[in-house]
């Protein structure tokens, strides 16, 4: 989804997007964002709010339940247990806790976009980023959960 909507995000053909980053870096690039353009924000608020709150709630099942992660893997992908084993320990570290990123990371990615989309001007961040909405369902979310997940 990043890679496809890069070009008219740098061209500024589309709007801000509400980014939801899924993974963190590993080195110095995000391996997996969620987009949407203000537009759709604006015309079903309800709908995008409620999968973004489905996201962070999975990102912290997904950090606090290794063994219902592994075997909802094993159930769902038809992998070996060892292998989806092998596969969260190794990369449980890039998974973020609320799908929010630093300024750091945004301005990589942003830099790797750039290049994609063979843009010569800085993207500024403001353009390509607002996590309002994942902040939002984070707080949501802790208080719907009374604390049970930090």
């Amino acid at each position: 989804m990043q890679s496809s909507s890069a070009s008219s995000r740098a061209s500024g053909r589309q709007h801000r997007h509400e980014r939801v980053a899924l993974f963190r870096r590993r080195g110095e690039e995000l391996l997996g964002t969620l987009a949407t353009t203000d537009r759709l924000i604006k015309e079903q608020p309800k709908q995008v709010g409620a999968f973004i709150r489905a996201t962070v709630k999975a990102l912290r099942f997904i950090r606090l339940d290794r063994d219902g992660t592994i075997a909802a893997n094993v159930k769902f992908s038809g992998i070996d247990r060892n292998l989806a084993t092998r596969m969260y320990d190794d990369l449980i570290g890039t998974f973020t806790r609320n799908g929010t990123v630093d300024e750091e990371t945004q301005k990589n990615d942003l830099s790797i976009i750039r290049q994609i989309a063979d843009e010569s001007e800085p993207i500024p961040i403001a353009r390509a980023y607002d996590f309002s909405l994942a902040y939002e369902a984070d707080r949501q979310i802790s208080v719907t959960v009374g604390g049970l997940w930090p």
